[in-house]
């Protein structure tokens, strides 16, 4: 969204300071972008990750650049740290069945040598009402989505998704507002 900036800037203004910003992190890079999130006011910014070698990465994010986006978290971190912000920054290392779960480890090994803030996150199939999405099992991984059972996510309170064309999601999970 080429307003993005001046979204989050009117937001700013308007005192929301309790803002969520999700990306993929593929432009954190280009044009100094993780100095200006860092900046604009945003109280969390969310950064998905999907793979942790460019093999897997672009197996999930087609014609993604896995290093851009590690270099861009590094030097979003580190802007974060340098100017001592009070900007959250969260990772979120999504996992995907017979794809990346073996590189979990090498995730995690990275955040914590880093101290960077990271949460490992399943596919979620809407409490079982998405027959579309596969259900996720990982062997040793603790997985908040697949209790025995299901109810409403208590999140449809805590936040919302604005898309890129303003339409708006209940859900800030619902990214492709698909959901009713």
């Amino acid at each position: 969204d080429k307003n993005l900036f001046q979204k989050l800037e009117y937001a700013y203004i308007n005192n929301v300071r309790n803002s969520i910003l999700f990306t993929n992190g593929q432009l954190l890079i280009q044009d100094d972008t993780y100095k200006k999130l860092a900046d604009s006011g945003v109280a969390i910014i969310g950064v998905d990750i999907d793979g942790f070698s460019q093999e897997t990465y672009e197996q999930i994010r087609i014609g993604g650049d896995f290093k851009a986006l590690k270099d861009g978290i590094e030097n979003l971190y580190n802007y974060v740290r340098k100017c001592r912000l009070n900007t959250r920054v969260e990772l979120a290392y999504h996992i995907y069945n017979g794809v990346n779960e073996k590189e979990i480890d090498i995730f995690v090994e990275w955040c914590e040598e880093n101290g960077f803030e990271y949460k490992l996150v399943t596919m979620h199939n809407w409490a079982g009402l998405r027959k579309d999405v596969p259900s996720n099992k990982v062997d040793g991984l603790i997985d908040q989505h697949h209790m025995k059972r299901f109810s409403p996510c208590s999140a449809l309170w805590a936040g919302f998704s604005i898309a890129w064309d303003g339409r708006v999601g209940l859900c800030f999970q619902d990214a492709d507002l698909c959901e009713e």
